[in-house]
């Protein structure tokens, strides 16, 4: 399937470094997950059996039906942008995974951090920009998200771990990406 690079679509490819981001969720089989932008399911197909359910907001419809087709246990499939998505009450706190469209990562953030309640941590990817900006106490976006989450681990995701596509588009805008793990303060 194609990523729409306007869509933020940056799949992933690399077993390493998905394995990477599904071992910083250190999942359990009570776990609820809520994962924004599945594209292709790689990072689903590794965490599906893993808990005891998976909550999937999909804006892209094509990737909807592919995902719908997959028939993955205990998951709930939302083709609804995440913004406009209307946020549920939960059971227990969810862990939330991500490889956030760029362009709208801070909008996403200031969307999960009204239920920071809910979440007892995220894993997280953008560019190094925004991972700078978030880790940062100083800055008010950074300030925020510290203010109810830890900063357990940050790691560097290598260009090669993604589709063709955004390689390409990568390399024009010199964009490196990183992973981040938040861990609620509570939690």
């Amino acid at each position: 399937m194609k990523a729409w690079i306007e869509l933020g679509q940056v799949f992933l490819q690399d077993p390493t470094t998905i394995n990477k981001i599904v071992d910083g969720l250190n999942l359990n089989k009570q776990d609820i997950i809520l994962e924004i932008g599945p594209g292709q399911g790689a990072i689903t197909e590794k965490i599906v059996d893993k808990v005891y359910s998976s909550h999937l907001v999909e804006i892209d419809k094509a990737l909807s039906l592919y995902l719908k087709q997959k028939k993955y246990p205990n998951t709930y499939l939302y083709n609804q942008d995440f913004l406009k998505w209307k946020w549920p009450i939960f059971p227990k706190p969810i862990k939330v995974v991500s490889a956030l469209p760029y362009g709208w990562v801070y909008d996403i953030l200031h969307k999960l951090i009204p239920n920071q309640e809910q979440i007892s941590k995220m894993v997280l990817s953008m560019t190094n920009n925004q991972a700078r900006i978030i880790t940062n106490e100083k800055h008010p976006e950074g300030n925020l998200i510290r203010t109810f989450f830890n900063i357990e681990d940050s790691f560097h995701i290598p260009k090669s771990s993604f589709n063709k596509n955004y390689i390409q588009a990568a390399r024009e805008l010199k964009v490196e990406t990183t992973c981040i793990i938040l861990k609620n303060k509570k939690a």
